[in-house]
């Protein structure tokens, strides 16, 4: 369980002015009338105090309290107008993933037996709701206010003598509180260290097995780490540096001549290649469009050799009639009729024509396809 003050801070009307605590033990000091007393009232008050001292300073200046404190692992915020004592506060929760104040609600200022007022919701997150000492509710509140204790109180020499506190019962059972929040962390930082302890063991003993390797390496400390990377950087060095040499006098020998040319050689080569390969493609592309002319042509053989089936199917029979235009057959030689009319003869050589080219398109087809399959053994040959 942890309880930790994080940062008190005043709304001012031109600036704000804050007070940032630390974790462990923090003291305020200073002249007097310079406001040690005001930041503790301050605090108390943004716990749910009923009122504050009227500072002239602060009530020129300031509009709100804001305080910021720790309860667990959670932040949480509280605002509260200086002037206006009977409002409601404002408590916020801090979210680490949005690193900002959300979740705000409104509570009621330290009415005990309200399930939502400040008090009891601060108490609640302590596990310390509903309890009654010396017959009085007790508050969030008090856990401040017994906590710190003011110039006269630290002036007594019998402070700490149990007797004094029988004047006030609920200061010594709050301590008593105080003190087993103290016991509970406590215990927790125990435990830590119990965890750490056992970690430096390991650690130990890993760095027990580091400095055995390192003598058995014949390697004394860090600095002698440090000659040895030095000494084996300079011997790489040296090695890259006549590698360098080494590829510079090749270059230079006839047999680094006869590397160039065997360079030149294989680019020229691979530049005969790729134009091969241009070529290719070009010639390819002209076979599909080829392939695609001869498509044509067949369509159109296929068409008109269907109007000629049809022609021949209707001439086997006499007609008075045209069935095409419905108009009798002694009319047809000043019609416009194209049926009665069309030569059979021209649709005869149209139709021939139309295969003979088709023909040739299929000879220059099978001609490209034969030199591109020679062209391309060649190549891999």
């Amino acid at each position: 369980m942890k309880l930790l003050l994080k940062t008190l801070r005043l709304i001012g009307v031109r600036k704000k002015y804050e007070v940032h605590f630390h974790k462990g033990l923090n003291y305020i000091s200073g002249p007097t009338s310079t406001g040690k007393t005001a930041i503790l009232e301050l605090i108390d008050y943004a716990f749910g105090k009923t009122n504050h001292k009227s500072y002239i300073e602060i009530g020129e200046s300031c509009t709100d309290v804001e305080l910021e404190f720790y309860i667990s692992e959670n932040l949480y915020k509280i605002k509260r107008p200086l002037s206006a004592f009977k409002e409601p506060v404002l408590l916020q929760t801090y979210d680490s993933v949005k690193e900002k104040f959300t979740q705000a609600r409104t509570l009621e200022i330290d009415i005990l037996s309200n399930e939502k007022s400040l008090s009891y919701l601060l108490l609640s997150k302590l596990n310390l709701t509903n309890l009654i000492i010396r017959g009085g509710d007790f508050s969030f509140r008090d856990l401040f206010k017994f906590s710190y204790l003011k110039q006269t109180n630290i002036d007594n020499e019998n402070i700490l003598n149990e007797q004094n506190w029988a004047l006030n019962g609920k200061e010594k059972a709050t301590f008593e509180i105080i003190l087993d929040i103290y016991d509970s962390l406590l215990g927790d930082l125990q435990q830590s260290l119990k965890i750490e302890k056992e970690s430096l063991k390991v650690k130990e003993i890993r760095y027990e097995a580091v400095r055995e390797f390192l003598k058995t390496a014949e390697v004394e400390n860090y600095e002698t780490v440090q000659v040895k990377s030095v000494e084996i950087d300079s011997k790489l060095e040296d090695i890259n540096s006549k590698i360098e040499n080494y590829k510079s006098d090749i270059l230079k020998t006839e047999v680094g001549n006869d590397v160039n040319e065997l360079i030149v050689l294989i680019s020229d080569q691979k530049e005969k290649l790729s134009n091969l390969r241009n070529k290719f493609l070009d010639q390819e592309q002209y076979i599909q469009k080829l392939q695609l002319l001869e498509n044509q042509y067949f369509a159109d053989i296929e068409k008109i050799s269907e109007q000629i089936a049809g022609i021949k199917a209707i001439n086997k029979y006499e007609y008075l009639y045209c069935p095409n235009c419905l108009r009798p057959i002694s009319l047809h030689e000043e019609s416009s009729c194209l049926l009665c009319h069309q030569n059979m003869d021209d649709i005869v050589i149209e139709i021939n024509d139309l295969k003979k080219e088709r023909k040739n398109l299929q000879k220059r087809k099978m001609s490209f396809t034969l030199i591109l399959i020679q062209k391309k053994k060649k190549i891999l040959e």
